[in-house]
């Protein structure tokens, strides 16, 4: 009996970590894409979309804009990569690529996007904005 008792001992000596309290679970993500137009419908070319949680603005999502302008959101959290983001509304910024002439100003869109459970896609168009 002493001998496991000291066997169990060393164990917990061993291992401090292993006695932590669980982490936070991780929130539920929906996959979130879509496509970024400029004002007249030409597509974004290059970069990206950031999706932030009017509810908890701790939580935000990026995606680069491709070529033709698609994109996918990918939650970055606690060093978790999550696809697509939290359920609610979201503060929808827009970064266009930068020229060789000059840097773009990111664009704040006017209306929230809301995501909800299951697939969810935006069109999204920069307004004021023509490359």
């Amino acid at each position: 009996m002493r001998i496991r008792l000291a066997l169990l001992l060393a164990a917990l000596v061993a291992c401090p970590g292993c006695a932590k309290a669980p982490s936070v679970p991780l929130p539920t993500t929906y996959p979130v894409t879509g496509k970024v137009f400029f004002e007249g419908g030409q597509p974004a070319t290059g970069g990206s979309v950031q999706f932030r949680s009017t509810t908890d603005s701790s939580i935000s999502a990026l995606g680069e804009i491709g070529p033709d302008g698609s994109f996918s959101l990918t939650t970055h959290l606690d060093g978790n990569k999550l696809p697509g983001t939290i359920e609610g509304p979201h503060e929808v910024t827009v970064i266009p690529a930068m020229s060789e002439e000059q840097m773009e100003i990111p664009v704040v869109l006017q209306e929230p996007c809301t995501v909800g459970p299951g697939d969810n896609e935006f069109i999204l168009e920069v307004p004021g904005f023509r490359p």
